[in-house]
């Protein structure tokens, strides 16, 4: 779906396919810069926007660095008394 809606948006605005790639490489590699700076982030290398640009399709004009990896957009809450922490021996229940 997003590959078609980039294609669709080069043709509407009559964007450069090989420009809208470029700019799409600077949106991936500033968010994996970003993502090297969390210890706590999935991904933590930077990419370079040359391995960016050519990384493996995925789906024209999206490559590998353009698409999101599996574990992204999750999220977890567990509701719990105050005590349970105590009695799962954690001294921080924020992890």
């Amino acid at each position: 779906m997003f590959a078609q809606l980039a294609t669709s948006y080069f043709a509407r605005y009559g964007v450069d396919p090989a420009l809208g790639k470029k700019a799409m490489a600077h949106i991936s590699a500033k968010s994996h810069a970003n993502g090297a700076l969390n210890p706590k982030a999935h991904l933590r290398r930077p990419v370079s926007l040359e391995q960016i640009i050519n990384a493996p399709m995925i789906a024209y004009p999206l490559g590998l660095f353009d698409c999101c990896g599996v574990s992204d957009g999750s999220a977890a809450a567990i509701v719990t008394t105050r005590r349970s922490p105590g009695l799962l021996k954690k001294t921080d229940p924020y992890w």
